[in-house]
């Protein structure tokens, strides 16, 4: 069942407004739930569509609603305002570009891009819940020079630890990448857990 047919009230608080709270339902009563919008949704999906989309992996593809409200481009502009929620619909505008003349010209505007979240949110027993499906884990060159270097005996250690202190450009890269995406791993795995296909975020 969708949050908003078992909640009195919700709405939109915190840190640049995403964090959603409820008033939930539950077998004691009612009681006071809150969700992290912005560990729940992305802002790409793996097919790299632009728009609010549900994060039902451990890797972002793209920056996170947060890191485009305090981001700026190379002209300065930040990449997105006026977080809102109306009804269900998580709105928000992000800067975005396009292009004419061949890519000779950038065009800048705001457009709105939005996720219903009543698609998503569920009320279990008095907690807010966020549900999506589970993405498939990236195949791309990281992960294979990742799988590589397990191989090599001594090397992923030296490539790791050694070279990127050696300012070694290649080792620092695809260490620093690949170092980053093991926290990126445990933190969403302290976030959720695993319900048949789907990806679960859990509430307080």
């Amino acid at each position: 069942m969708s949050f908003n047919q078992s909640c009195r009230s919700f709405g939109l608080e915190g840190e640049d407004n995403l964090t959603l709270w409820a008033d939930c339902n539950s077998e004691g009563g009612s009681r006071r739930s809150t969700l992290d919008l912005n560990s729940c949704i992305n802002t790409v999906n793996e097919n790299r569509y632009r728009g609010l989309c549900p994060h039902g992996g451990p890797y972002r593809y793209y920056r996170s609603i947060r890191q485009h409200l305090h981001g700026r481009d190379m002209k300065g502009n930040i990449g997105a305002r006026n977080v809102r929620l109306e009804g269900t619909v998580l709105k928000v505008e992000f800067h975005d570009y396009q292009s004419s003349w061949g890519g000779l010209f950038l065009t800048s505007r705001w457009t709105n891009h939005e996720i219903d979240l009543a698609k998503f949110v569920r009320n279990k027993d008095g907690k807010l819940e966020f549900v999506c499906k589970k993405e498939p884990e990236p195949d791309d060159d990281l992960e294979m020079w990742a799988a590589t270097q397990e191989q090599a005996s001594g090397f992923k250690r030296f490539v790791l630890k050694e070279l990127p202190t050696m300012g070694g450009l290649m080792g620092e890269d695809f260490a620093t990448r690949y170092n980053k995406r093991r926290q990126e791993e445990e933190e969403f795995r302290k976030l959720t857990y695993v319900e048949g296909e789907n990806v679960v975020f859990r509430g307080t």
